[in-house]
């Protein structure tokens, strides 16, 4: 059944490609932070804050336009994060410290106004979390492999819902800057391992409650080049 979904999909792509309206490409340098606190927690951890870090990364993006420049817009992006949970119950801060690789398919319609073109549109996320406290050069080279192995088992992966706007500026026919802003709502939270202290003393139990989880919500921009093929 998955092969039978993998080759509908590439057929899908491989058809877009070839009759597509226009065919973009480009790269971008992403910076965001989380917006709000979508973090839960049982009865053992209460009054729970979440604090994130400012958090960087990189997209790439390919937009098939169909339509009159409706269709479809699929943007890999890594991002390296850092949130730090503290609550009273805590005997130290958890810091959460992860690579995602997130992997957003939406619904895109870019409008053309002379050299300029706003887009927007929507869709799902499907991201992944690769190495914690990974560097950025080393969890770049993992992308491929750990792509390949949640192909094979869907449970790796995580899902979240994905809005965003994109301005373009073209300096060129075919080359263009390209400024971008992205909203991600996760759906599924992820567990985050918690260590608690016992009461009234500095002591640390050495116990994890892995029902703390966390869920994104996640406000970025990014800035870069896109080439437009045709």
């Amino acid at each position: 059944m998955k092969k039978i979904f993998a080759v509908a999909v590439m057929a899908i792509f491989m058809v877009s490609a070839s009759s597509a309206l226009a065919l973009e490409a480009g790269a971008k340098f992403v910076a965001g932070q989380n917006v709000a606190d979508g973090s839960s927690a049982t009865e053992t951890v209460k009054s729970i804050n979440a604090d994130s870090n400012f958090e960087f990364g990189a997209a790439a993006y390919l937009n098939f336009a169909l339509f009159g420049g409706l269709g479809v817009q699929i943007e890999p992006t890594l991002i390296k994060s850092n949130v730090s949970f503290t609550a009273n119950e805590m005997t130290v801060n958890q810091d959460y410290d992860v690579m995602t690789l997130d992997i957003p398919v939406m619904v895109w319609l870019n409008l053309d106004l002379w050299k300029l073109t706003i887009g927007f549109g929507g869709g799902v996320d499907f991201s992944m979390e690769l190495n914690k406290d990974a560097k950025f050069a080393d969890a770049a080279a993992a992308v491929a492999d750990k792509a390949k192995e949640a192909s094979k088992d869907m449970s790796s992966m995580s899902f979240a819902w994905i809005v965003g706007v994109d301005g373009k500026f073209y300096i060129t026919k075919h080359i263009g800057i390209v400024a971008s802003a992205r909203y991600i709502m996760d759906i599924t939270k992820k567990d985050v391992p918690v260590t608690i202290g016992v009461a009234d003393y500095e002591l640390d139990t050495g116990k994890t409650y892995p029902k703390f989880e966390y869920a994104r919500r996640f406000l970025y921009g990014g800035v870069g080049l896109e080439f437009k093929f045709f």
